[in-house]
């Protein structure tokens, strides 16, 4: 979505719209159910664009541990600003009334500014997006975000039995007849390789 920086009004901007994944550019291998919805709200503060809000999405995903494919509802929250794409341009400091907690009169949000004179303390980079001219598109940072909030080992349920160490059925499906000492050794040898790996990163 391209937003024309020049109509945000004063008192922000509230935008709520659904976007095609093929639209956002995602990994060809990642499915996703339905569209992606976006709620948030912009608000500038000089050339700044201060963008806040959720991000929904349902990605198909394979279980770390039964290795069947589900869908899984995501919901995660971004904050994230837009600087004009200039070699000139400003760097921007909270203030000492932002460290404090001080919110936008208007929408409950923190507020950035040029910066105090003695105020070294800088914006997190990684929040930090371009814009060219008076026209902003979020579906680069909408794009990071999705791909940011996948889970590293995604489980179908937080209850997932997983496969049979043995037969390498779904435990979750069917009970097999694999010898229960057979079972039981093998998860005391897994035990203790994740010990070992915990201990080797200083965990």
């Amino acid at each position: 979505m391209k937003i024309d920086v020049l109509s945000i009004p004063d008192e922000g901007k509230e935008i709520d719209y659904q976007e095609d994944p093929l639209a956002l550019q995602l990994s060809p291998e990642l499915e996703l159910k339905g569209e992606v919805r976006i709620r948030g709200f912009l608000y500038k503060t000089g050339k700044t664009i201060i963008v806040k809000g959720i991000i929904e999405a349902e990605p198909h995903l394979e279980c770390g541990r039964c290795s069947s494919f589900f869908f899984l509802p995501l919901s995660f929250e971004f904050d994230q600003l837009f600087v004009p794409k200039s070699p000139q341009r400003p760097v921007f400091h909270k203030t000492r009334d932002e460290k404090k907690g001080n919110r936008h009169p208007k929408t409950g949000k923190s507020e950035l500014s040029e910066p105090e004179s003695g105020d070294e303390e800088g914006i997190d980079p990684f929040n930090e997006n371009w814009y060219e001219g008076s026209s902003l598109s979020l579906d680069e940072m909408i794009r990071e975000q999705v791909l940011l909030a996948l889970p590293m080992r995604p489980l179908c349920t937080p209850e997932c039995k997983g496969l049979c160490p043995v037969c390498k059925k779904n435990l979750n499906l069917t009970i097999c007849d694999c010898p229960k000492e057979v079972e039981e050794k093998f998860n005391m040898m897994k035990n203790l390789f994740n010990q070992k790996m915990k201990g080797d990163k200083g965990e």
